[in-house]
């Protein structure tokens, strides 16, 4: 199934439903900063993202970059905590704005369980 694309003017209900099945395409920084805070509200996770850089509209390179597990730990059951979770995602958003360059990424989802 091909990714779907993830835009800010999405309601809550369209966001939802595009984070059923398979990855979402996120065409940049400022678009994924915009989700990060909208998928706790909807039960969400990022659990792996896919990066690419952007060079005159080209794709240089890709990165797998992966958040379940706590970011390289080999705690891989399904997330108890979602606070850290959030706040991993949110230090990948910041470290790659950091790097003044642009981005391209697909996100891999996953819900919380209790």
């Amino acid at each position: 199934m091909a990714a779907r694309i993830y835009k800010p003017t999405l309601t809550n209900a369209e966001v939802k439903t595009l984070l059923e099945d398979g990855p979402v395409k996120v065409a940049s920084l400022d678009d994924l900063e915009h989700l990060a805070p909208r998928l706790e509200k909807l039960d969400e996770w990022v659990h792996t993202m896919e990066v690419w850089e952007l060079r005159d509209d080209r794709e240089i390179g890709q990165i797998d970059v992966a958040i379940m597990g706590l970011d390289g730990e080999d705690d891989w059951d399904i997330p108890l905590e979602p606070k850290r979770m959030r706040l991993i995602l949110l230090d990948k958003i910041a470290k790659m704005r950091a790097s003044g360059k642009s981005y391209r990424m697909e996100l891999w989802m996953g819900e919380f369980s209790d």
